[in-house]
């Protein structure tokens, strides 16, 4: 195998051994709210799922930040599916990119997906 195609695949989240990868639907998490109240809400994104192809299982899921704002959290970063959430304040948006690792626990192969978070509170009178 080239060096650039391990790269390329390692870029991906693909194991070019096994054919072991990772999808996540939806692709990315948004939540958009509006209130008029003017103070904080926690705002909660729908629920993302990862779904793992081409490995044996049973698979285990670790949902880790890779970039983004501190304050979003994984509801459940130790499962295949997730929501994302975060208290903001009137008119602010936070946004985050989170990864979820998956390993085979059969044969130990990995392979992740990247999901973009993004949690917008529009302040209204």
């Amino acid at each position: 195998m080239l060096p650039g195609a391990a790269m390329a695949a390692m870029l991906m989240g693909a194991d070019l051994v096994s054919g072991f990868h990772a999808s996540a639907f939806p692709a990315s998490a948004n939540k958009t709210q509006g209130f008029s109240d003017g103070v904080s809400h926690t705002l909660v994104t729908p629920t993302v799922t990862v779904t793992p192809s081409g490995g044996v299982g049973p698979f285990t899921y670790g949902w880790v930040r890779q970039s983004g704002d501190s304050a979003i959290t994984a509801a459940s970063p130790s499962t295949a599916a997730t929501s994302f959430s975060a208290s903001l304040a009137s008119d602010e948006t936070k946004t985050a990119v989170f990864r979820c690792t998956v390993t085979d626990t059969v044969t130990g192969a990995t392979t992740f997906v990247d999901v973009n978070v993004a949690l917008h509170y529009v302040g209204f009178a």
